[in-house]
């Protein structure tokens, strides 16, 4: 099998040698060694499980095409390894295997690295490749396996002086030396023979220094791999630990399970004592603990194992996501393409696939792009191999999902330079993948390449090509890419029918650049043309803002009538930290989900299957809405921007019968506040409005009344202040009494009550108020390991024409690794600026919450002695939207403090406002009115 492994996990296996590998461990960045440190051996790769994907990277003295890597059963005791296939050549050949794990695992100081080797016959050589902190090659040298028929123990020192520097070119002069930390990329097989020869490798390992916390390596696997479950249903892992020492006991450890809701608070939590004996040459030791737990409330979830011993000074903490949410499985695709997304399948095992196709079918994925590298469809020139193509297609079609081929990768073979000869020939390999596919392939993009006449022209011709004989499939371009170095390139619609553009990062941002290039080309955007968005790169599972932000991205897609929006990328291709642009997928390496994801989730289960008919009649200012119609359901959606304020009462109107359901962003069915007049609460994050007609309507049956009860959208905190209300008088009320309440968090009271406020149908009332501050009311959360303690914060505000001024007075003490977070939203468009200042050391350092947006410029944080500590916030008022600071002008701030639990339960990031819920607010910022 050529390109990535087959792999199989065997149902009941023997007790092995060396074997049982901790490869699927969350995440291995060992520190340096230290006089505490203790070695260990951990086995990155026992090949038993889908965590690593092999493939043939080049060859030598044999083509490449003849030369495989799959998993096959050893022929020890019939047990699974890695085999490489070295094709028949004239002597001397060598492969290099290029291996991918699911999570890095990064050394920052190793002594050896080892594994076993067997060959049948003649002899064969083995030898590691190792990525250094700079990005460099270095191999170890070529060890001999001359022992036939059984297991060849073979290890390479790993000091500078063994590893050998690989040149990224054959033209690279000079030397490198390897700097930590390493990670292994590949092994290196060579054979003398000029046969054919299989070489079957197992239990590669490391030797290494490892801090006494680190000695346990452990990893999530649930029932479900794709962690995605329905709300109300058991999500049921194991937690395996393994004790990589050789020499120490870990007796008396105890684990502590505790599940976490996205706004920080604690679901469950549970604890058990395990012992983990020593492992020894020929075993390793391992203990799996069990974790059942029923969730029905939906939401992104996070599971954390601390792990802690006697003699440890911090415990070992491992973490993963869960998503709970309505499954959108069952959704019919028909026609649709509309919801897409990129992936790079064919770098992944066969189970790997399979998962990542799973969790595209359970979000609703309708398109799946895959990255297909030329190279492995054409090893030699005209000689094509589909079959790890096929094997994919297979099942992506099987799952209702339409297959789209994305060509990567030329072949070494093709002349660099030769333009029209490359042209030629990626035209012959286009057209050969689209007929052996036939209808089963809808879209085939060529190889990117800078926008030129010759590129576009090159598309037209494919097009007409594959008219003329009659192929199915579509050609799409490749994207234009907004923001990039080409953009100043004159744009030329591709065959002045489709446009193909690429946003990447904040989505928001995205839309901005859509809507110039828009107005710049005076396009009118239709349904030939697509959007691809490459998601911001983090490894994080995100802000609760960052799922809002693909609906809002989607909406306006869908308002401009465009074909397809393709999220790029599905899966991370990676995950380590040190290469942020391979993390940019709905899910991470683990299949851990993002936010991002049910932000997508959420708009496929609402959306799909309907037509876009524009915004939604009644929909309140501050509020981006949109309405979608099919003959048998209606569907209004509604984002409320940043810093914008909800009427005070929701009031949905159906034109025909039928059943009216108010659902919020989560999916979640909301109760209406007066079953007689549909009252309902409105919503600080994206909600929608479906209709199911007890009679088929193609015409808009849903709008939003006019609320009842209005009030002013701020009001200044003094004691002068006059809250106005206004009360429509309507019959269906009755109304005879009316009560305010001001939210939990609010900082007035109001004792306001009225009685007998009858009035003519069509008047109003206009009952008023003066509430007054609340000196009792507590700002913030300090997060600690075992509980949430609530403290005071005080904060104050002034402000100069050119700059405003915050001050906070912190509680004392202040812990190590305490973050002062602080929210403001201004101006017009709404800014919004979320950042963290460390109160750690004398001088305060901000940071920027959200990974992709940049710190408001000129911001300066200091500190204020005293008797409590102070810090001092000084924002210019350009940074908040305003030429100058003057009374009237209203902004809205959140300030909170969060301090890291000792690392036993990591520290949730704050939603600004009621609660500490892991996401960006969308709207719950408190108002502040600049005063003379």
């Amino acid at each position: 099998m050529r390109g990535p492994v087959n792999q199989h996990t065997p149902g009941t296996t023997h007790a092995r040698r060396r074997r049982r590998a901790a490869a699927g461990a969350l995440l291995l960045c060992l520190p340096w060694a230290s006089a505490a440190d203790v070695p260990v051996t951990t086995v990155v790769a026992d090949f038993e499980d889908s965590t690593i994907s092999a493939s043939i990277q080049d060859a030598s003295n044999t083509p490449i095409g003849d030369c495989a890597a799959g998993y096959a059963a050893n022929p020890a005791r019939g047990q699974f390894s890695l085999s490489i296939t070295l094709g028949a050549g004239a002597g001397g050949s060598a492969a290099t295997c290029a291996i991918q794990f699911q999570s890095p695992i990064l050394f920052s100081k190793a002594e050896r690295i080892g594994a076993a080797a067997w060959v049948n016959e003649g002899e064969a050589e083995l030898g590691f490749r190792l990525r250094d902190a700079n990005g460099e090659l270095f191999e170890t040298p070529l060890l001999p396996a001359r022992q036939r028929r059984r297991w060849n123990p073979l290890s390479s020192s790993l000091s500078g002086a063994e590893l050998r520097w690989v040149p990224p070119s054959p033209d690279a002069k000079g030397e490198k030396h390897a700097v930590f930390p390493i990670e292994l990329v590949a092994l290196r097989v060579a054979t003398k023979s000029a046969a054919r020869q299989i070489v079957y490798i197992d239990d590669i390992y490391v030797d290494h220094p490892a801090a006494e916390n680190a000695i346990v390596q452990a990893r999530f696997a649930f029932d479900r791999p794709t962690h995605l479950y329905a709300p109300g249903e058991t999500a049921a892992a194991s937690l395996t630990l393994e004790n990589t020492s050789r020499t120490i006991a870990l007796k008396q450890l105890s684990v502590e399970l505790t599940w976490l809701r996205a706004d920080g608070s604690e679901l469950a939590r549970s604890r058990q004592g395990v012992n983990l004996p020593a492992s020894g040459a020929d075993y390793r030791t391992r203990q799996m603990v069990e974790v059942r737990q029923k969730i029905d409330e939906t939401g992104l979830f996070r599971l954390i194992a601390s792990v802690t011993s006697p003699g440890w000074k911090s415990p070992a903490t491992f973490e993963t996501t869960i998503a709970f949410t309505p499954s959108n499985r069952s959704l019919p695709r028909g026609r649709s393409l509309f919801f897409g997304a990129r992936t790079n399948l064919l770098g992944e095992s066969s189970e790997d696939q399979q998962l990542e196709i799973d969790v595209a079918r359970e979000i609703g994925v309708q398109l799946l792009a895959v990255e297909t590298p030329w190279s492995r469809l054409e090893p030699r020139p005209g000689a094509y191999d589909f079959s790890m193509l096929d094997s994919v297609r297979d099942k992506i079609v099987s799952r209702d999902i339409a297959f789209m081929v994305i060509l990567t990768e030329p072949p070494a073979w093709i002349a660099e330079g030769d333009g029209a000869g490359a042209r030629e020939r990626q035209t012959a390999v286009l057209e050969a993948i689209a007929k052996h596919h036939g209808r089963r392939l809808t879209a085939i993009q060529p190889l990117a390449e800078p926008p030129s006449p010759e590129a576009t022209s090159f598309v037209a011709a494919l097009r007409k090509r594959f008219a003329d004989e009659k192929v199915t499939a579509e050609v799409w371009p490749g994207p234009y890419v907004l923001g990039a170095p080409g953009e100043s390139t004159p744009y030329q619609r591709e065959g002045a029918i489709f446009h193909f553009v690429e946003t990447g990062g904040d989505p928001q941002r995205g839309i901005a650049a859509l809507e110039r290039f828009r107005d710049q080309h005076k396009i009118k955007w239709g349904p030939s043309d697509v959007w691809m968005h490459a998601l911001p790169p983090t490894g994080a599972a995100g802000y609760l803002a960052d799922s809002v932000d693909v609906l809002r991205y989607m909406l306006r897609a869908a308002a401009a009538g465009v074909r397809t929006v393709l999220w790029a990328d599905l899966r991370d291709d990676a995950a380590d930290a040190r290469y942020p642009e391979k993390m940019r997928g709905l899910v991470r390496r683990d299949y851990s989900p993002k936010t991002s994801l049910l932000g997508y989730a959420n708009a496929v289960g609402m959306m799909s299957g309907l037509v876009y008919k524009g915004p939604v009649e009644g929909a309140p200012q501050g509020v981006e809405s949109a309405m979608f119609v099919a003959n048998e359901r209606q569907v209004a959606v509604f984002a409320p921007h940043a810093g914008s304020i909800p009427p005070l009462a929701m009031i949905p109107v159906q034109g025909v019968d039928g059943r009216l359901e108010v659902f919020d962003f989560e999916r979640r069915r909301q109760t209406p506040l007066d079953g007689a007049t549909g009252l309902y609460r409105p919503l600080e994050r994206p909600y929608f409005i479906q209709l199911l007609p007890s009679q088929t309507r193609e015409t808009v049956q849903i709008s939003l009344d006019k609320a009842w009860v209005r009030g002013p959208s701020s009001i200044a905190c003094d004691r002068s202040a006059k809250l106005h209300i206004e009360i429509d008088a309507l019959p269906s009320l009755g109304l005879k009494y009316v009560q305010l309440t001001l939210p939990p968090r609010s900082p007035l009271k109001s004792a306001f009550s009225a009685r007998d406020l009858k009035s003519e149908p069509g008047k109003t009332v206009r009952p008023s108020t003066s509430p007054t501050p609340d000196a009792s009311r507590k700002i913030g959360a300090l997060t600690a390991a075992d509980r949430q303690v609530r403290t005071r914060l005080d904060l104050f505000a002034s402000y100069q024409p050119q700059e405003l001024h915050i001050l906070a007075e912190l509680p004392t003490p202040s812990a190590p690794g305490a973050e002062l977070r602080v929210g403001v939203c201004a101006g017009e468009p709404a800014l919004v600026h979320e950042f963290a200042i460390s109160l750690t050391g004398e001088t305060p350092t901000a940071r920027s919450i959200v990974a992709h947006r940049v710190l408001p410029a000129g911001l300066r944080c200091s500190r204020i002695a005293g008797a409590k500590p102070m810090v001092l916030i000084e924002m210019p008022a350009a940074a908040l939207g305003f030429s100058q600071l003057k009374p009237g002008n209203i902004m809205r701030l959140a300030v909170q403090v969060v301090i890291p639990p000792g690392g036993a339960t990591p520290a949730s990031n704050m939603r600004f406002g009621p609660a500490v819920d892991g996401s960006r607010a969308v709207q719950s910022y408190e108002q502040l009115i600049l005063a003379e």
